[in-house]
Parts: C-alpha cells; sequence; structure tokens
C-alpha cells in the first residue's frame, strides 16, 4: 500500500489507541516502531495483547523485529511459532 501507508498506519494506530479490553495480532515480521510504540501505551493502559509471530523473523534484534522488546512487557503475551506450528 505504498500510495496509501500513511493513511493505513494512522487508522491501525487509531485502533491501538482506542482499543479497550483486548488486541490480537497475528503477524509474519513485526518492525514497526509505532506500533509497538501505541501497543506498550495501550498495555500500560491494562488492554490484553495477544501477538503470534513467526519465530525466525521475530525471534530477536537481528532482523529489528520489536517482539523482544514488547514481550517482556506485563499484558502482552508473545506466542513464537515455526512452519510446522512448534511453539517458543
Amino acid at each position: 500500500l505504498p500510495k496509501d501507508s500513511k493513511k493505513a498506519q494512522k487508522h491501525i494506530i487509531n485502533l491501538i489507541t482506542h482499543a479497550n479490553n483486548n488486541i490480537k495480532i497475528a503477524i509474519y515480521s513485526f518492525t514497526n516502531k509505532k506500533f509497538a510504540k501505541a501497543l506498550k501505551i495501550a498495555a500500560k493502559r491494562g488492554v490484553d495483547i495477544k501477538i503470534i509471530a513467526d519465530y525466525e523473523s521475530n525471534k530477536n534484534q537481528k532482523y529489528k523485529s520489536v517482539v523482544p522488546i514488547l514481550k517482556k512487557l506485563r499484558h502482552i503475551k508473545v506466542h513464537l511459532i515455526n512452519g510446522s506450528g512448534k511453539k517458543y
């Protein structure tokens, strides 16, 4: 969505900002720092967040993933899975 990417990002951040109870995310690679910041703020408000992501793409900072930072926060649960469905 190169043409509409800023509009889409604003919309997603707005959804995160206004979430009251929970947020569920399934994503291959999570590198967007603006989304991560909005999720941190939501978690601090007590919103329960669950993230399912690819193990290889999100296991460490090598790929600039924000998942290792997010999984340390209260109210955020992260499930990393590989192609066979094995959880880490």
